[in-house]
């Protein structure tokens, strides 16, 4: 399912949306771009020899097809293969189910089923501020409702087929992450509830729902709501960088993501889907034009985006989405009647961001040849521009590091986002509008975000200090480490002289000393915390906690 990876097998998800008025999307067709498919070719066709991506990327203008292409792994796993694409391609596309669940939702407000203030509390009274929480404020995820997949929890049982009751008990036990109203913060835990209370609202069940008031109306061929069982063939991939080969992912219940994240479905019925959504094939026009209103940044199972093209800025509407090794991204332009659409079931080393923005760069008429030479940067040219710095006009401190041969960057107090080389010492992180623009010395850049602007100059002196842990000690750390409840082994390593730390499959991170016990490494939000008397390692990564035993 969402938004937002060193253990991509332990992760959850992340899924987010998109919406927009539409009356010119009929009438203000531009010229489609043909001159886009041969660069989007071209790209494609690097990214498969350099083992980048899995999946399939496509663009459209209106309902013609500009491009799409398909990546597949190789029948040995150890390379991407161009499929035909006369074959149909399915993938569970996580969170954009959201955008589908929010457009039933309002279908049931149309029939009088129920209400944008109907309270929480007439279907689940016992969840934390029932009363006071709204059908609506669930919606655009006003509620407050903790998210059940940040939940330490949520890795026992993620594979496990789940009742409604079980998942709902899990939710009435989360408490509040804050109070309803207060301000908009993502949780699956909205989606999932919705979409039991729709069946109890319609004495339907979902999949019927989605069946009679989105795939029928707007003729979508391959989009359905997944189960455990027709759902088995389609999987996803991880590169394994010890073992050079794609290997496949093990899946989610999808009982555990249901409403919130289960849709499976295809580009083509995508680009239908949320055509069909702002030209008013589903909705009546105050209801769309709700869904589409954001407060706080967020719509009704949807969000809202830019793209400029010279001195002018194309509105789009959007949701992502990720779960098991998928990871999905759809936006609508309604102005210019584009869609992008990229669904993937493996990525290395590329993001769904990267392969998104080089779906419009190429359609506005935009060279790709930065993004195709970046493919060929190996890890000594990156290097020099990692360090410290710090600027006088911002009180966050940036750390610009390498992880696997890929450029990262963290501010103080957040999570690392990845770089992507875009021009010479240029690089971008797409989805929060930053440009990062390096000194030819590397010495110092100049960050844009929006209208902001802040100038960083090296500092590898003020770098905050690991403390010291004497080798003696860090070698009782060492082994294999496993927990019933985690699907990764850890391995614990010495390399010259510096602790590592290796997921199975992964590749190899640093762990840098808080103290003789804990040990974490930022950039994946990871701490360890060991225990040599008792051969345990307690293993946190965001609000997931394991308690992990030392394999003899």
């Amino acid at each position: 399912m969402n938004n937002k990876s060193s253990l991509t097998n332990a992760r959850t998800i992340v899924l987010s949306l998109f919406a927009l008025c539409v009356s010119l999307a009929a009438t203000a067709k531009t010229d489609i771009n043909h001159s886009a498919e041969a660069a989007l070719t071209e790209y494609g066709q690097a990214l498969a020899n350099h083992n980048r991506a899995l999946g399939t990327w496509a663009l459209y203008q209106g309902d013609e097809t500009v491009f799409k292409q398909t990546w597949l792994p190789a029948e040995d796993g150890s390379g991407v293969v161009i499929a035909d694409n006369k074959q149909i391609h399915q993938y569970k596309i996580g969170s954009i189910s959201k955008t589908f669940t929010a457009v039933l939702a309002f279908k049931m407000i149309e029939a009088g089923k129920m209400s944008l203030d109907t309270p929480l509390s007439q279907f689940y009274p016992d969840i934390t501020n029932a009363k006071v929480i709204t059908i609506g404020q669930m919606l655009n995820h006003h509620s407050g409702i903790g998210s059940y997949t940040d939940s330490a929890e949520f890795m026992k049982y993620y594979q496990s087929p789940q009742s409604e009751k079980q998942m709902v008990e899990r939710i009435e036990a989360l408490p509040a992450a804050f109070a309803p109203g207060e301000k908009g913060a993502y949780s699956n835990s909205n989606y999932l509830l919705l979409g039991y209370i729709l069946e109890q609202v319609s004495g339907q069940s979902y999949a019927d729902l989605l069946n009679k008031h989105i795939v029928k109306p707007l003729g979508l061929q391959n989009t359905y709501f997944g189960t455990d069982s027709h759902g088995a063939e389609i999987k996803s991939y991880q590169w394994h960088n010890d073992d050079k080969q794609w290997q496949a992912i093990d899946p989610w219940s999808l009982s555990v993501a249901g409403a919130a994240g289960a849709i499976i479905s295809t580009s083509d019925d995508l680009n239908r889907f949320f055509r069909g959504l702002f030209n008013d094939k589903l909705l009546s026009k105050e209801r769309f034009e709700k869904m589409t209103t954001l407060t706080d940044g967020f719509g009704y199972g949807i969000f809202k985006t830019k793209v400029k093209n010279k001195d002018q800025e194309i509105i789009g509407y959007w949701h992502n989405g990720g779960i098991e090794g998928f990871a999905s991204h759809a936006i609508y332009f309604p102005d210019v009647d584009v869609t992008t659409v990229v669904l993937s079931n493996g990525l290395n080393k590329t993001t769904i961001d990267d392969l998104n923005s080089a779906l419009m760069d190429a359609y506005l008429g935009r060279s790709l040849d930065n993004k195709m030479a970046a493919l060929d940067i190996q890890a000594d040219q990156l290097k020099p521009y990692t360090g410290y710095f710090q600027s006088d006009t911002s009180p966050l401190d940036i750390e610009v590091m390498l992880m696997d041969n890929q450029l990262m960057a963290q501010a103080t107090g957040q999570g690392a986002f990845p770089l992507s080389p875009d021009g010479e010492h240029r690089f971008t992180f797409a989805p929060a509008g930053i440009e990062m623009l390096f000194k030819k010395d590397m010495n110092g850049f100049t960050l844009n975000q929006g209208e902001n602007k802040n100038i960083y100059q090296r500092n590898d002196a003020a770098k905050p200090k690991a403390a010291e842990v004497s080798l003696d000690i860090l070698e009782q750390y060492t082994g294999v480490y496993a927990t019933d409840g985690f699907p990764l082994d850890i391995k614990v390593f010495i390399e010259n002289g510096q602790l590592m730390a290796q997921a199975t499959g992964q590749g190899a991170f640093p762990l840098t000393a808080q103290s003789d016990t804990e040990f974490t490494f930022s950039p994946a939000n990871i701490t360890m915390v060991f225990s040599a008397d008792k051969q345990t390692m307690a293993f946190t990564q965001m609000s997931r906690s394991f308690e992990m035993q030392k394999k003899e």
